[in-house]
């Protein structure tokens, strides 16, 4: 695998985790569960690595969705431009969220949380760095 491929993989992975960190707040039960988070949502905001915060309307801007089912997510995710599809399988427990992508079949480990029922946020830690989104539920 190229190594722009698996930077832009690494990012789709940490969208992923940014999105179930983000719907964990002090609003929500510390215990998390697949059912609470099973859902369509919509990208609201991205950051890897420290860098700038990314937003539909920001320039350079972040668009996405995601689908979390039980079990599995599928993340269609937009980055300054750049397309980068992914699926996998997730668990959460508590507010520790894992993931492991059916493209790169990395793992990823870092937090989630739900505010109001229906905004999540994911943070991970990938060989990229810290990513983290936050997506609305639709």
């Amino acid at each position: 695998m190229s190594r722009s491929l698996r930077r832009v993989a690494a990012i789709a992975v940490s969208a992923v985790a940014l999105v179930v960190s983000s719907s964990c707040t002090s609003s929500t039960s510390p215990n998390l569960t697949p059912a609470q988070l099973a859902g369509s949502y919509v990208l609201l905001s991205f950051q890897s690595q420290g860098g700038p915060v990314m937003t539909p309307t920001s320039v350079p801007a972040a668009t996405g969705t995601i689908v979390l089912t039980t079990t599995r997510y599928t993340l269609a995710l937009t980055v300054a431009g750049t397309a980068t599809p992914d699926s996998g399988t997730y668990t959460v427990s508590g507010s520790t969220f894992s993931e492991t992508s059916d493209v790169t079949t990395l793992t990823y480990t870092g937090t989630a949380s739900l505010s109001n029922t229906n905004v999540l946020s994911v943070a991970v830690q990938t060989p990229a760095g810290l990513v983290s989104t936050t997506f609305q539920k639709q």
